[in-house]
């Protein structure tokens, strides 16, 4: 099932304005936070639990933003001016790590930690598909005849570590012990 801002929610996941002119750029959401978790919500937001946290402008984000658009991209579109606000994402590649660990989900980019988010809030997990997507939350941009050129998200180098059970992996080293120690037996 797609996910988008004030839709549905069946899963744990995250956002980020691309523009950061947004007052709240970085967000989590889940099946119980289907609008996404508050600013204050404690132990969710690495900014801190405090109204603003979620905002480029809170000096957390500072490591963000303050690129240019490409030089192709403003002689084709010279509407897009100036420079990305600090604490925004855009115009340039990130590199983000979601991770399920015990009970939490962590959501790092360029390994600044972002939000933990608690497993069991995915209360509806129906699967183990992972959803890449774009939605922008701005209703007044999808009037604007370029949206279609200038709003969207590129994906690349997707990794997926799925780590192996260590039930599985310490029955298979006792499993290869005893084929061992049997062999020496037999040997004898």
């Amino acid at each position: 099932m797609a996910q988008w801002p004030g839709g549905t929610q069946d899963s744990i996941w995250f956002g980020a304005t691309g523009d950061g002119n947004s007052s709240s750029d970085w967000r989590a959401y889940s099946p119980t936070a289907p609008t996404r978790y508050a600013d204050t919500a404690p132990g969710i937001y690495a900014a801190g639990a405090a109204a603003g946290s979620t905002n480029g402008s809170n000096a957390y984000y500072a490591s963000f933003g303050l690129n240019a658009a490409p030089a192709a991209q403003t002689l084709l579109f010279p509407q897009q001016t100036g420079i990305a606000l600090v604490g925004s994402s855009a115009f340039e590649w990130h590199q983000v790590v979601i991770e399920k660990l015990g009970a939490s989900v962590t959501w790092k980019v360029d390994g600044v930690l972002l939000a933990t988010v608690p497993a069991a809030d995915d209360t509806v997990a129906t699967g183990d598909n992972i959803f890449f997507g774009h939605a922008d939350t701005n209703a007044t941009s999808s009037t604007d005849v370029n949206d279609v050129n200038l709003l969207f998200t590129l994906i690349d180098n997707v990794s997926v570590t799925v780590p192996e059970p260590a039930g599985l992996s310490l029955a298979g080293i006792t499993v290869c012990g005893l084929i061992v120690i049997g062999r020496k037996r037999q040997l004898a």
